[in-house]
């Protein structure tokens, strides 16, 4: 346990460490503000001189580990997430990332300290990935999770100020230039990136470069809502600016998502941390059993005890990943979350492409019609080649996976087993030699009864001296090994075992699509109502055509984005083709309404009259969004729950009450033999 003991002093250091860094990272996202305070109570260069310190030390990280292998790809990722945040400052971004790392370093040293003072072995090394990958990906989820949500409630105050801007100046630059000098230090390159789109010429060229460089989609609406007003005017309507509107229905949006982040927050916190609780405790509770029901160490060393074991960690991962599905997920993170580039170079060899033609062509059309529509209710690029390529590398990994695992319990339990046997013979004072030809020469069908005559006799015959007293408490220790020993053969599941977790696999893929598709139509409403929204707004422009309007409804939605961008590009080949392919592969109803407006709108009737009805929708669409929110979180809230709780159950069942009913079952069995006997 030395090791143990430094790793847990390490990990308190790295905690306190950790604490002064935070403190000096909030220094970093106001720099301007925190010398201005500091500069009020004459301790300016003192902390100005620590924040140099703490970036060099985070740049030195970020330059660290982009040149090791293992964290390179890591820090990519990372630094990808973090971009549309701190884009506009390259020192920023990388001092961000690096201090994300660090914390996430942190996290993964605590986790290692709780490994070592386990007893390690192959399910203890299982267990230390399961609780990196967790930890790691908790930290990151929180740190990034409150950069967003500061920018969205900094935002949200902002536009409020630059509605009254607006008010003053009638202008939109102007305004623009009012918010800037009393902004946020964190929000003023933002609204510099705005101010620099609504002046430069080329309108398509900015517009395009703005959108990939804006941190969310509320910026790119209010980007190309202040660029289409500051070129065209605003229209006037009977009920006021169609601008202070837009501004209006882009705070209403965020506040939105806001309270839907903080209801969620609060309902969903805490539960991916109650779900690998059970894994901290599996070791305890381990030994709590073995101390006051020795022979329940058996079970818990054999292959059975080992697969409960198993299942234990499997059930925590994938409650784990199911639960950060059910948190407030932006386009970019579900996009990153598709992203699996080692499958698609595997798929991608001549030989399996090959193969994945043949299976599809020799698929039924009602199968395959199935798994298109399945693609497209789930919001998947990928090809049918592709989508049944990952069943079968899915269910061929697993498969693999299973093998090893059995191969590896059973070689671990003999192991265990011969160590045991041996430590109990040397206990006893007898030979192993003696042991062995025991084992050997006993018959496994004359039960644990006979199992001890016959050892009581080779004893008797090799220490004719020894008490009976002595002789009964030897065998007690070495029968139930040597009958377990006679039972570690390959039995039938075992072989059936790999099959069964490959054809899991195969379908789980579907599982998990159909579970993906179950938990988007929660959010899908919202959208449908936010783009329902952005007709009504759009409708008043004079030159917005039907194309325009989907533009900015790709801009505007996570959900629907996809199959939109997909009709754009189709859109020049034919628009009733286009749009027809967009009902396929979006075929959720209220939105295939949407697009029945839009075809009015494009090839009948103009915009403004195809949505005469918007105002009345959008009312209406308020009252349903506010039952919708209610049900969505409700729902959201009891998956949660379930999914959260579900290994502990988990670990109490199968790692407490089947021990305790098979131990049970064991004694009935040797006393019904002992009765037998009589």
């Amino acid at each position: 346990m030395l090791v143990s003991s430094l790793l847990l002093w390490i990990a308190s250091g790295a905690i306190a460490v950790s604490f002064m860094l935070w403190m000096l990272s909030r220094k970093l996202m106001s720099t301007g503000v925190a010398e201005n305070r500091v500069r009020a109570h004459g301790h300016q260069n003192g902390v100005k001189a620590l924040t140099q310190v703490y970036k060099k030390l985070l740049r030195d990280v970020y330059r660290w580990s982009m040149r090791v292998p293992v964290l390179k790809k890591k820090t990519a990722s990372l630094r990808q997430q973090l971009a549309p945040l701190y884009s506009y400052d390259e020192w920023l971004l990388r001092e961000r990332t690096a201090s994300i790392l660090l914390g996430s370093g942190i996290a993964i040293l605590i986790a290692l300290s709780i490994f070592v003072s386990f007893d390690q072995n192959l399910l203890s090394w299982i267990m230390l990935i399961v609780v990196l990958s967790v930890a790691e990906s908790l930290y990151r989820d929180v740190m990034i999770t409150r950069a967003e949500v500061k920018l969205l409630h900094l935002s949200s105050m902002l536009i409020g100020h630059m509605r009254h801007a607006y008010h003053r100046y009638k202008m939109v630059d102007a305004a623009l230039e009012d918010t800037i000098e009393r902004a946020h230090p964190m929000l003023v390159p933002h609204l510099q990136r705005i101010a620099k789109l609504i002046s430069d010429p080329d309108s398509d060229s900015a517009m395009a470069a703005y959108e990939d460089a804006a941190p969310n989609r509320y910026y790119k609406m209010l980007g190309g809502l202040s660029k289409l007003v500051a070129e065209y005017g605003d229209p006037k309507g009977t009920d006021g600016s169609f601008y202070l509107k837009g501004l209006a229905m882009i705070v209403s949006e965020m506040q939105t998502e806001l309270v839907m982040r903080a209801r969620l927050d609060y309902l969903l916190g805490g539960l991916k941390a109650i779900a690998i609780i059970p894994i901290l405790f599996t070791d305890p509770l381990e030994k709590w059993a073995t101390t006051y029901f020795p022979s329940m160490e058996l079970f818990y060393h054999s292959k059975l005890g080992w697969c409960l074991q198993l299942t234990v960690f499997c059930s925590v991962l994938m409650c784990h990943r199911i639960l950060q599905q059910l948190h407030w997920r932006s386009a970019m993170a579900e996009e990153q979350s598709q992203r699996t580039g080692w499958i698609r170079r595997v798929l991608e060899q001549r030989i399996i492409q090959r193969l994945l033609d043949v299976w599809v062509h020799s698929r039924q059309i009602e199968s395959l019609k199935r798994a298109q529509r399945l693609l497209h209710e789930a919001n998947e690029s990928m090809t049918l080649r592709h989508y049944y390529g990952r069943r079968f590398l899915h269910a061929i990994t697993t498969s693999g996976i299973c093998f090893v695992l059995i191969v590896s319990l059973h070689l671990g339990s003999t192991q265990w087993i011969w160590n045991q046997l041996n430590t109990k013979t040397l206990e006893a004072g007898l030979s192993m030699e003696l042991t062995k030809q025991w084992i050997q020469s006993s018959n496994p069908e004359t039960g644990n009864h006979g199992l001890q005559l016959a050892l009581k006799a080779a004893i008797l015959k090799e220490h004719p001296d020894w008490s009976y007293q002595r002789i009964e408490q030897s065998t007690k220790s070495l029968v139930p090994l040597a009958i377990y020993d006679r039972e570690m053969k390959v039995s039938w599941w075992e072989v059936l075992l790999p099959f069964a977790a490959g054809w899991g696999a195969y379908y789980a893929f579907v599982m998990i699509l159909r579970i993906r598709i179950r938990i988007r139509h929660l959010d899908m409403r919202t959208e449908i109502s936010q783009m329902q929204s952005l007709c009504m707004l759009l409708r008043a422009f004079e030159r917005m055509t039907a194309e325009s309007m989907m533009e900015w409804m790709s801009r505007c939605t996570t959900m629907f984005r996809r199959p939109l961008q997909v009709c754009l590009l189709n859109w020049e080949s034919g628009s009733d083709h286009a749009l027809q392919q967009l009902r396929i592969h979006a075929p959720y109803p209220d939105f295939v309404r949407l697009v029945d407006k839009l075809e009015l709108a494009h090839n009948h009737i103009p915009l403004n009259e195809a949505f005469d009805d918007a105002v009345q929708d959008w009312f209406y669409e308020q009252d349903m969004l506010k039952q919708h929110y209610e049900t969505s979180i409700e729902a959201k809230a009891g998956w949660g729950r379930w999914l959260g709780f579900a290994p502990m159950y988990a670990l109490i069942f199968l790692y407490l009450v089947v021990p305790l009913v098979w131990m049970s079952a064991e004694q009935m069995r040797s006393s019904f033999e002992q009765i037998r006997s009589l």
